[in-house]
């Protein structure tokens, strides 16, 4: 069991950006006794460690600096998220009350105690407990910088808060789901608030982005993750990634209306992404059938030059303004279509890179033909 008590206090003074002057005036001590704490040449008395592990705000395991100390929280935080998974939650939050005399400034364990009280709150149904599930996320922001986990953040946790914060005050829920609604995240939690509110007409106009947001962001990522996973070259992965495509122009289809539109400018990317890949599989037929399919929307759309409205083209459009879009596909449909297999599907040294010139090449036939 290793000690870093002297490195600690030095640590957290410099946190808080305090000379030893300060320090020692704080603690009501000479900035000798500092600067010997700071050395290793004294350690503070039991009664001086405890003020100062509450002024930096810190567990006195985390002054004290003992090399056991994130193991007993692992421990212990592993324990109330078995708890947790067995729906056990009474015992869980005995747990917690334990978890949180030791280590009341960790983290792990303010969030993972945080989590119990939401769990218990919305699947158990216990709407007292949501305050104390807000007081301790409230607690864990303030400790945020500990987190390791990529999607525990500051954004995650007050989309938490505002949740529960709609079963004890609505109105704050709302105000907070506005405050962080970033690229509309959160328009179909606001348009839920807003409809118990009575503002119909309001929260039809926040749930039309959220379904747009929705729709985009699913063609973007199956589009996306199927050239991820064709990028491998087997062929297994390559029938996955059609599958997705397939599953991409579903989409398209039934958020979309048929007369030609912007949003046609999707399916016909898919459809060429859907070419690409049969000649992966060296389906030469099949592929030409796609890009045949492909060449002849985005001519048609090149033709007609029609604006990046998403509104004239969506079945489920609840605003009574135009909106308009933009991509990295190109000014040009068939142009853009063409720069996208001639920088976005090339990745270095994969396996897939052998089959875009005869893509690209019949790609050019129809351009020629469509001149001629």
């Amino acid at each position: 069991m290793q000690l870093k008590l002297s490195e600690n206090i030095k640590l957290y003074r410099k946190k808080l950006e305090l000379t030893q002057e300060e320090l020692a005036e704080n603690m009501s001590v000479t900035v000798g006794a500092v600067s010997k704490w700071e050395s290793g040449a004294n350690v503070p008395d039991i009664s001086t460690l405890m003020e100062l592990a509450n002024f930096f705000d810190i567990s006195m395991d985390e002054l004290l600096g003992y090399n056991l100390s994130s193991k007993k929280v692992d421990d212990m935080h592993e324990k109330i998220n078995d708890l947790c998974n067995a729906h056990n939650f009474k015992e869980a939050i005995t747990e917690i009350k334990s978890a949180l005399v030791r280590y009341p400034h960790s983290f792990k364990i303010l969030y993972i105690s945080a989590e119990t009280y939401y769990l218990y709150v919305f699947e158990a149904g216990k709407k007292e407990y949501a305050q104390h599930a807000i007081d301790l996320y409230n607690k864990a922001l303030e400790h945020i910088s500990q987190s390791t986990e990529p999607f525990i953040n500051e954004y995650s946790i007050k989309s938490k808060i505002c949740q529960l914060y709609s079963f004890t005050d609505p109105k704050k829920a709302l105000e907070g789901f506005k405050e962080i609604n970033y690229e509309g995240q959160k328009s179909m939690a606001i348009s839920l608030l807003l409809t118990k509110e009575g503002k119909r007409e309001e929260a039809l106009e926040h749930s039309t982005y959220a379904i747009i947001k929705s729709f985009l962001s699913s063609c973007e990522a199956l589009s996306n993750t199927s050239y991820i996973l064709a990028s491998s070259g087997k062929r297994k992965d390559i029938e996955k990634a059609l599958e997705m495509i397939d599953s991409m122009l579903m989409i398209i289809d039934a958020f979309t209306l048929k007369k030609l539109n912007y949003t046609h400018k999707l399916k016909a990317t898919a459809l060429s992404f859907k070419a690409f890949y049969y000649k992966c599989l060296e389906d030469h037929e099949s592929m030409k059938k796609y890009l045949n399919e492909a060449y002849r929307i985005a001519y048609e759309m090149d033709k007609e030059n029609l604006p990046s409205d998403l509104s004239k083209g969506l079945k489920y459009y609840f605003i009574d303004k135009p909106l308009f879009s933009f991509d990295n596909i190109g000014v040009g449909v068939v142009k853009g279509i063409e720069n996208g297999f001639k920088k976005e599907l090339t990745v270095p040294n994969s396996p897939l890179n052998d089959h875009l010139a005869p893509v690209l090449e019949y790609w050019h036939e129809l351009k020629k033909g469509m001149k001629e």
